[in-house]
């Protein structure tokens, strides 16, 4: 079988076992299931041959948890002659993402981004230039990345949790968005005691602020210090000249960083802060963020307050 063939009976069947998951249809789910091992046995054999190759990669990831200045990071960083830095590219994985969240050590999650990604960072490779992700569906595709692409770095893109929750209120998360599907939930059902369906939108905006930036502290606790950034949005601009250096490119004089992709955040009260600092706990203290600010003042820095992707 040829690989390309085999990675889209792959990619195909992995989207055909979540549905079969989501309808409850165990019969049709175990089929597809013994039909998925049978060819991951096959790919994880033909993987053998390119490992080399993937040694060789060079590719940056920025995970986030979305509305954080993903698309600001992509658009500062595209500025430079030796970057490729791309915001979303398709395929954009929004119903993978919930599986990577789950299984992120397995090999159908190593699979779906390889298949997914592979020839798109080896082309921009094959350009001389360096490959940059800021797509927050890529975050729980951390540590499959990881072990694909052993060059590969990561960054930590933080926003104030208040100011990314609202955002994510706005935007209609958890409440009907067209990209709900690719959120993730508690695997338990229950957070803080409560059932996920008896919490207020608001509330589970920020347990996945919360949940997403817990799995990312775990996934950059695993990596050496030259693999790894921290960047606040709030702090872009004077972190700049740190970024060229952890992404091993010159320095870029004077980039355009402006409030690109945002929105009004006012008339949306953050009632869910008492709830989100009862469950913050070790992210929140981590995160250098504090909550109880008593105004409007988002984050160490007012110049980016408004940014966000």
């Amino acid at each position: 079988m040829e690989a390309c063939e085999l990675e889209t009976r792959m990619l195909l069947l992995g989207r055909l076992h979540l549905r079969a998951a989501r309808e409850e249809d165990w019969d049709r789910w175990e089929v597809i299931a013994a039909e998925r091992d049978r060819l991951r046995a096959l790919n994880l054999m033909r993987q053998e041959n390119v490992k080399e190759e993937h040694t060789m990669m060079r590719c940056v990831f920025a995970l986030n948890t979305g509305r954080c200045g993903s698309m600001t990071l992509a658009k500062v960083l595209a500025q430079h002659p030796q970057i490729t830095a791309l915001h979303e590219p398709i395929p954009r994985l929004i119903e993978f993402s919930p599986m990577a969240y789950v299984h992120p050590n397995s090999d159908q999650t190593r699979l779906v981004i390889y298949v997914a990604r592979n020839d798109l960072i080896g082309t921009v490779n094959g350009q001389g230039k360096l490959y940059v992700e800021t797509a927050n569906k890529l975050t729980f595709f951390a540590y499959a990345l990881a072990r694909l692409y052993p060059q590969s770095k990561f960054i930590h893109l933080m926003r104030h949790p208040v100011d990314v929750i609202k955002s994510g209120i706005r935007r209609k998360w958890y409440d009907g968005h067209s990209w709900d599907v690719g959120r993730i939930t508690p695997q338990s059902g229950r957070v803080n005691g409560a059932g996920w369906q008896e919490l207020p939108v608001s509330h589970k905006v920020a347990w996945n602020w919360v949940e997403t930036n817990r799995f990312i502290f775990e996934f950059m606790d695993t990596l050496p210090p030259h693999r790894k950034m921290t960047l606040r949005l709030e702090e872009m601009e004077k972190t700049l000249p740190e970024l060229w250096r952890f992404l091993e490119v010159p320095p870029l004089a004077n980039p355009r960083i402006e409030p690109w992709n945002a929105g009004p955040r006012y008339g949306i009260k953050a009632e869910f802060e008492p709830f989100l600092t009862k469950i913050g706990g070790d992210v929140l203290r981590r995160s250098g963020y504090e909550i109880d600010r008593g105004a409007e003042t988002h984050g160490p820095a007012q110049t980016h307050k408004e940014m966000a992707a």
